[in-house]
């Protein structure tokens, strides 16, 4: 047999359960490759025999050759795999296989797999297969005698160097592949000896390592216990060796804080230094220090600056996203989510999160039935292992978002160190000087795509032939369409793919041009350097922007929440202008907030010429909170802060607010336009309802109608009836039925449309009543007809069918409802009473409260159901559903029962809903919309004094901590619905104007518009 280790691990891009069997199982499909196994160890063998100096480094020649074939077999059962696989199926179904059960089967097709006729046949079937292992031996000697020979002239340098004199001992352990191979299977090797000591092999300079290490020193005089140390380094030229980091716990909780402030400034440093790729393998928690364990990443040039054909070769990208790139966020330190695919499933690997046990969005290959005559490849979802980037103490995980106030403090002191003395890193004789000509990697593409289309190549059906394999690789080549520039590397990327590597490209921060993994020089490729860009950083760096920062900071450890809607934590205060006496009424008291709050989105905001957008946090699908550029849509993107701006000059006067809301809405209606322009036919278009009201076509419909009362601006009347019209094309898609993303919010929206005085003109009017009919059935369709009255169940993950105004009953009642009473429709009224008492029947009295259904919520200490007391989902949302439907002077018996709901949900509501956030969507002032409904009414349930008691604890509350956002955290977020534009929208409420209601989806009369 093959002279190989006897425990064989599982090839590495393919799970298997580590157990002895499946080593058994890949250890017998290397018999296929003995000869070259055996030859390799025999050559290395030889080699090793006459190599100067190895002696004190091992117990023998033999044992060292041995220690690295290890991880040779790892790569030649890779290969073979998926071959061998499917020629034991062959047999089995052909019966050749001796063996009365499965596992003595695969035993015996092993035992054919080790004579030369067998070899001959295999690889005559397969050539490629053959020339792929002889290439990864001969890859695995080069590699491994380098590794070997530079450890033998290295070791007095290395002991002395990296070790304080002490001794390395016997080498004991070989670990290749702690990195990507590159340059003909050269990995970062671990290297581990009998004396318990560590070292890590570089194939590459420590040029860079080098440089940062000067640059951390100097940052340290400045930063107190914020300082930290890089790993010890021995450069050697075109190698080096580093000093091994091991994951280790912190002493104490004041570790946790120290090394959540060393990140931070960590953070600042690389931000200056343009760096990116910083994902959780690129970090390890040594105790209290975070240390980055690779730099290649710094001075990454942007690929706004790719020239192709003599001008650059992108479109300029969206402001929002530019700035979003230009912030710490590019850095890759910061959580963030990536999205694979449109049902949400992501993935967060950040050099902060990376939290284990996240499902992998994508399937992956995994072995089955291992050591049978059965076995095969099944794909399955798998989850991300523990990495080694957060600290612990005693074995007990760290939520890194706890210590967000620590890593912005940490950031903050390295920052503004670097504001104050930045100017001696510049010139000739400065710091930065010493990465000019380093090499430093750029990276094209995600190192998966490589990965997936090398682990690919091993399928059977690319090894008979090498131009099929080279067929498979040339799909790199699709992607030039939407990036042309690439067709300068693919050409360099297949050479590297043949070679079985991960192409690698490098630059240099002060040079344009681009180097292949050959030594290939690419000039011209960057309109620009990164070392400029660099400079110019360093130049700009100001308090302004560190403020800026640390916002970005904040919100991105937001999105490392479960929690759906967040906890509230100060995050600004009401400052900026001099605040009026809380002696003068609440209305100028609301007013002074609303300014303010306009004057904050004023400053947020991210403009051009022609667009203006945000950046905020939003909950993506009901699972992620993500921080991004804001969507057109109404709950929490640009369309809903724009028409708080709207409003806000509307009702109180405010130029500017008038003037971005004008420019943010030309940019919205252009893209609306567009959309409506290259409508898709219905068999093209996607498969969810787009025609929502919080996220789709009737709220862009419902803001621009406003807009064009307000405005009198033909132009937004004319889109907002395209708009609805568009919206009511693909109500049978729609699953989701509610106000938020279902057709109840379409009803609602069309309901208000349909109104005259809105001035959508007549014909458009009739296509909407048609639409609206069509959205009524959908409703009726769906309903859960019960003993206790009518129920929808819809997407979210719920145990019974939810109540509530965002998802539930109470906003399907007022849809029903309006639609019923436009179109004049008993059937859809009856539809709306029987969700009410759906909703009656499911009050808990007991407890004054409507359970929250979905599965998600919190479970009271007390027991019962869950609640919450929201617009969302409870009493608040209930009671408004309950006024709008008692406005239209239902019969006695029904308004009896509306009356009794509405005083049920005024008093849950006082007693319960003024705590937490500020928010419309799950905070005050969605439930102060309530309270102030209530109070103007006959039999309202409150008074104007109890609810101007409300209001003041309200604003109160705002001066004590400042405006909490409906976001984990209660971060500054700028949209409608969570973020401050609804903050403010609420507000303008409280201040007595007569303002638009988005919370019933209701425009303000004509005359007050």
């Amino acid at each position: 047999p093959a002279a190989a280790p006897a425990a064989v691990p599982a090839p590495d891009n393919t799970s298997a359960p580590n157990t002895s069997g499946s080593r058994q199982a890949f250890l017998g499909f290397l018999l296929l490759a003995a000869p070259q196994l055996r030859g390799a160890q025999a050559r290395l063998l030889h080699a090793l025999r006459v190599l100067p100096g190895l002696r004190p480094l091992c117990r023998s020649p033999e044992h060292l050759a041995e220690l690295a074939c290890s991880a040779l077999a790892s790569d030649i059962a890779e290969c073979v795999s998926k071959v061998l696989i499917l020629e034991v199926n062959v047999m089995r179904l052909r019966g050749e296989l001796v063996g009365e059960t499965s596992d003595e089967r695969f035993q015996h097709f092993i035992r054919t797999l080790d004579s030369d006729a067998a070899r001959s046949a295999i690889f005559n079937e397969y050539p490629v297969l053959l020339r792929t292992i002889e290439q990864r031996v001969d890859h695995w000697y080069r590699h491994s005698l380098e590794v070997l020979q530079r450890l033998s002239s290295d070791r007095h340098a290395i002991e002395a160097r990296l070790l304080n004199g002490a001794t390395l001992g016997v080498l004991t352990e070989i670990t290749y592949g702690a990195g990507d191979k590159h340059h003909q299977g050269r990995c970062v090797t671990i290297l581990g000896f009998d004396s318990g000591r560590h070292i890590v092999y570089k194939p590459r300079s420590l040029a860079v390592d080098l440089a940062f290490q000067q640059l951390v020193g100097w940052a340290a005089t400045g930063m107190g216990d914020h300082a930290w140390r890089q790993p010890t380094h021995l450069p050697c030229g075109a190698y080096g060796w580093s000093e091994f980091v091991a994951h280790q716990p912190c002493a104490d909780t004041e570790g946790i804080h120290t090394f959540y402030r060393r990140l931070g400034a960590q953070l600042a440093l690389l931000f200056a230094l343009d760096a990116t790729d910083m994902h959780l393998e690129n970090v390890m928690a040594q105790g209290d220090t975070p240390v980055l364990v690779d730099l290649e990443a710094l001075f990454h040039p942007r690929f706004d600056d790719v020239v192709y054909d003599g001008d650059t070769a992108t479109m300029q990208p969206d402001g929002g996203w530019s700035a979003y790139h230009d912030s710490v966020m590019r850095v890759g330190l910061l959580p963030s989510w990536s999205y694979h695919n449109t049902d949400g499933e992501a993935i967060e690997l950040s050099g902060i999160g990376g939290v284990a046990d996240q499902l992998l969005p994508e399937e992956q290959p995994t072995f089955s039935a291992i050591g049978q005559d059965t076995m095969c490849i099944v794909r399955q979802r798998a989850r991300l292992p523990q990495a080694k980037n957060q600290p612990y103490l005693a074995g007990q995980r760290i939520d890194p978002a706890a210590y967000a106030d620590a890593i912005v403090h940490g950031f903050r002191a390295a920052y503004l160190h670097l504001v104050e003395h930045g100017d001696e890193l510049l010139g000739n004789e400065g710091l930065l000087e010493a990465f000019r000509q380093v090499d430093v990697r750029t990276v094209f593409r995600h190192t998966k795509v490589y990965g997936t289309l090398l682990r690919d190549s091993h399928h059977p059906d690319l090894l008979r032939d090498a131009i099929d394999r080279d067929i498979h690789f040339d799909a790199l080549w699709r992607t030039v369409e939407t990036r042309p520039w690439l067709d300068r590397l693919i050409p360099h990327e297949l050479t590297d793919l043949q070679l079985g590597d991960i192409p690698h490209f490098t630059t240099r921060p002060a040079s344009t041009s681009v180097w292949a993994s050959d030594g290939t020089e690419i000039p011209g490729f960057f309109a620009r350097d990164a070392f400029g860009r660099a400079q110019e950083r360093l130049q700009s760096l100001s308090r302004a922007d560190c403020d800026r920062q640390c916002w970005f900071i904040q919100a991105a450890l937001a999105a490392l929440a479960t929690d759906p809607h967040g906890t509230p934590s100060p995050v600004a205060d009401g400052g900026g202008k001099e605040k009026p006496s809380t002696t003068l009424n609440i209305q100028e008291y609301a007013r002074y907030y609303v300014r303010w709050i306009a004057d904050r989105l004023i400053h947020l905001a991210v403009q051009r010429d022609d667009d203006a957008n945000w950046l905020g946090v939003s909950l993506v699908n009901e699972k992620h909170w993500s921080l991004q550029p804001l969507g057109d849509d109404l709950y929490n993107g640009r369309l809903g802060v724009a028409l708080f701006l709207l409003e806000c000059d509307r009702l109180l006067g405010h130029p500017e607010a008038r003037a971005l809301a004008s420019k943010t809405l030309e940019s919205c209606a252009r893209r609306m336009q567009w959309r409506v322009d290259q409508r898709p036919a219905l068999s093209e278009q996607p498969r969810s309802f787009g025609g929502s009201a919080f996220h789709g076509h009737a709220g862009e419909a419902f803001v621009l109608a406003h807009a064009a009362r307000v405005w009198h601006e033909p132009r937004y009347a004319a889109l907002a009836e395209s708009l609805i019209e568009y919206a009511g094309q693909d109500i049978a898609r729609d699953d989701q039925l509610d106000v938020i993303a279902g057709v109840a919010g379409y009803l609602l929206v069309s309901s208000t449309l349909l109104d005259e005085s809105v001035g959508i003109s007549p014909a458009v009017r009739e296509r909407i009543a048609e639409h609206m009919q069509q959205a009524g059935q959908q409703l009726l369709r769906n309903a859960e007809r019960r003993e206790d009255g009518w129920a929808w169940t819809t997407p979210i993950d719920a145990s019974h069918p939810l109540t509530g105004f965002s998802h539930g009953a109470s906003g399907i009642a007022l849809a029903l409802h309006r639609a019923g009473r436009r179109l004049g429709r008993a059937d859809l009224i009856d539809a709306a009473y029987q969700a009410v008492r759906y909703e009656r029947h499911a009050y808990e009295a007991a407890n004054g409260r409507w359970p929250d259904y979905r599965r998600i919520a919190i479970q009271p200490p007390e027991g019962g159901w869950p609640s919450m007391h929201a617009w969302c989902h409870g009493a608040p949302g209930i009671g408004l559903s309950r006024m709008a439907l008692l406005a239209d002077q239902p019969d006695v018996h029904a308004m009896q029962a509306l009356h009794t709901d509405l005083e049920r949900t005024v008093r849950d509501t006082v007693r319960w809903g003024f705590t937490g956030n500020h928010s419309l969507c799950h905070g005050m002032l969605g439930n102060y919309a309530l309270l102030h409904d209530a109070a103007r009414t006959t039999d309202g349930g409150i008074t104007r004094d109890e609810s101007d008691f409300i209001a003041t604890r309200v604003l109160e509350s705002i001066d004590r901590a400042g405006v909490q956002c409906g976001i984990p955290r209660g971060t500054e977020t700028p949209g409608l619905m969570t973020g401050l534009a609804g903050v403010g929208l609420g507000l303008l409420k409280m201040s007595g104007e007569q303002v638009i209601d988005v919370l019933t989806l209701t425009l303000p009369e004509r005359g007050t518009a």
